[in-house]
């Protein structure tokens, strides 16, 4: 029973890391009433973060520290930015649905990420739709670099070793 496990740890208070924000709320409240079952009228809160909350503040932290100078852009300004560059981009403006296709390239992006598929590989991809989506990537990396930021999806990769913060 993960909540059992949960109220264990707040004794040595432990950051607990979630994958998403709901199992962090879900660990939060079963713990509240696991305490409130055992009679207690004051207790430890349990600390329980999802991942990207603590990505985040520990890019805050080395932002604010300045081990890092880069500014953490969030999901939907990343979005935004790929829509941004779809409908500037003189091949791409033409197509029926930018705002389509930008979404379907910021998918794609999040997925490469994700499964840590390197830049590179585009570049052996013969088909128009690849040919155009390693632009995509290409364009937005340089927006990154030109403006001082950092992918929400790169946030992790970005953090310095030894910098981390509980």
């Amino acid at each position: 029973d993960i909540t059992g496990v949960a109220s264990a740890l707040t004794k040595t208070r432990p950051l607990l890391l979630t994958p998403t924000r709901r199992l962090a709320h879900q660990l939060r409240v079963s713990h509240d009433a696991d305490c409130e079952a055992q009679g207690l009228a004051v207790w430890r809160t349990l600390e329980v973060l999802p991942w990207q909350t603590w990505i985040e503040n520990q890019c805050r932290v080395e932002r604010q520290s300045g081990v890092s100078s880069g500014r953490l852009l969030g999901p939907q300004t990343a979005a935004l930015i790929w829509r941004q560059l779809i409908e500037d981009d003189p091949v791409e403006g033409g197509v029926l649905s930018p705002v389509g296709l930008s979404r379907a390239a910021y998918r794609s992006w999040r997925v490469m990420q994700a499964y840590r598929i390197p830049v590179t590989a585009l570049d052996e991809e013969e088909t128009p739709e690849a040919r155009s989506f390693a632009g995509g990537v290409r364009g937005y990396t340089r927006w990154l670099t030109e403006h001082g930021t950092i992918d929400p999806d790169l946030a992790a990769l970005s953090l310095r070793a030894g910098s981390v913060s509980t």
